[in-house]
């Protein structure tokens, strides 16, 4: 089941998202998000950070991403660099 949110619909105050460098260029910001429950077989949910027509939104830099974030109320409290891309854990402005 495929779940779209904007990102005026994400409550929390945190949130991880890593960065993905694609094939065709650019980067498409994503998490895979595990919800284990106790006796229940395991389940992950998947995002992605999209327009609000539901088209991916394809970040050519991690600045233009990082700016991207800062513009909707979001600011970086902790980056893990990888090969590919990075893993950001981001905070909502107050």
């Amino acid at each position: 089941m495929k779940t779209t949110k904007t990102m005026s619909e994400i409550s929390s105050d945190y949130f991880e998202v890593s960065l993905a460098s694609q094939t065709t260029g650019g980067y498409l910001a994503q998490k895979d998000v595990i919800e284990p429950i106790p006796g229940q077989p395991f389940k992950a949910k998947f995002f992605q950070i999209s327009e609000k027509n539901a088209t991916l939104i394809n970040f050519m830099t991690s600045t233009e991403f990082l700016n991207f974030m800062s513009a909707h109320g979001y600011e970086l409290v902790n980056q893990i660099p990888g090969e590919y891309g990075g893993d950001y854990t981001f905070k909502r402005k107050k």
